[in-house]
């Protein structure tokens, strides 16, 4: 089935008789065909619960290797966000509009949010027309394209209802800062688990450090309890119990490799904004680290990683040393967890970066 998937884009432009650039908004769309499916024949793999309504109970699919989840912001709004509500040549109802935003990453009070809820309550009537543009200094239209079709693309249609290819579902441990108070949460995360991707989009909540960060098999829920509470704050529980898993061979995380590979990472990418204010010999060792993990991105071979976690990564922790503590703690606490340790340490809170 062809849909049509709209998205915001910001631009600095010069309209009609002003002399100054400014900021509109425009909308655009992309389209593609997304297959069409039956429940059959993308059966529901896990079922877990969020809430104590019946309505709270949330599901993944899977199909063809893939995991699969409603689309729609909230699952019990799943029957409302429909392929045929992406119909070609038709503007969705203003109703979707969170829904559609929250596909494309935009967060609550983003300018983007407002104007995707702004522009389809007024049916784009008033809308600024790009006929109208005399110049454009600047656009973030490539970039919001490119997010908007790589959405697009992992688009199925379940009995109508529209779903969006996730990664493995997984339990996940947060120890993070909520509206400024420091806390900890356990949840069902199905999103990215790489440094700075969303836990939780709206509040602000990031894939951190591997020690703020954990991530744990859904049939291991008591083991994530016990990693929230040795952080010895408030824990908000959005997981009510074990999730029922219907599919058991779908599900492959290794918690060790995971943990390992989100180590290294963290070691570039902590890094990378300050680098340059090293020693020669540390940035070496960085540079040589970065490169091996392009390698193991790009081939996916076990043993680079491994190599790293047993050479690499314990002389790079020698030469940073107290230079950046919360770069060295993270990479540490990763370092005990790849090897059974049992690290307990203080360290800053999780966040695009930390």
């Amino acid at each position: 089935m062809k849909i049509e998937l709209p998205f915001v884009y910001g631009a600095h432009v010069i309209v009609g008789k002003k002399r100054n650039p400014q900021l509109l908004h425009y909308m655009e769309t992309v389209t593609a065909d997304i297959p069409e499916l039956s429940s059959s024949q993308a059966p529901v793999a896990v079922e877990w619960q969020e809430g104590t309504r019946e309505q709270d109970r949330l599901h993944a699919r899977f199909f063809d290797g893939d995991f699969y989840v409603p689309a729609a912001k909230l699952q019990r709004d799943a029957d409302k966000f429909t392929s045929a509500s992406l119909s070609v040549g038709k503007l969705p109802a203003a109703s979707l509009s969170f829904d559609l935003s929250y596909m494309l990453g935009y967060p609550i009070s983003a300018l983007e949010w407002h104007e995707m809820n702004r522009l389809l309550m007024s049916g784009a009537k008033d809308a600024p027309k790009v006929s109208d543009i005399k110049e454009t200094v600047s656009s973030d239209v490539e970039r919001r394209r490119e997010t908007a079709e790589r959405v697009v693309s992992s688009l199925v249609s379940v009995d109508g209802i529209l779903y969006r290819k996730v990664d493995e579902p997984v339990i996940v441990v947060s120890h993070h800062e909520w509206r400024g108070t420091p806390e900890v949460s356990i949840g069902v995360h199905f999103g990215s688990r790489a440094l700075g991707s969303a836990v939780n989009l709206d509040e602000n909540i990031w894939v951190g450090n591997p020690h703020n960060s954990r991530f744990f098999p859904l049939d291991e829920l008591e083991a994530a309890k016990e990693a929230a509470l040795s952080f010895g704050l408030n824990v908000k529980h959005y997981l009510v119990e074990e999730p029922t898993v219907l599919i058991p061979e779908a599900f492959s995380l290794d918690m060790e490799f995971d943990v390992g590979v989100r180590t290294v990472e963290f070691a570039v990418e902590g890094l990378r904004p300050q680098i340059a204010k090293f020693d020669r010999e540390t940035i070496i060792s960085w540079l040589e680290i970065r490169e091996r993990f392009k390698e193991w991105q790009s081939s996916g071979e076990k043993t680079i990683v491994e190599e790293l976690l047993a050479s690499n990564l314990p002389e790079f922790l020698e030469h940073i040393g107290n230079l950046d503590p919360a770069v060295s703690e993270g990479i540490e606490a990763g370092l005990g967890r790849w090897d059974g340790g049992n690290i307990d340490l203080q360290i800053g809170l999780g966040g695009p970066r930390a």
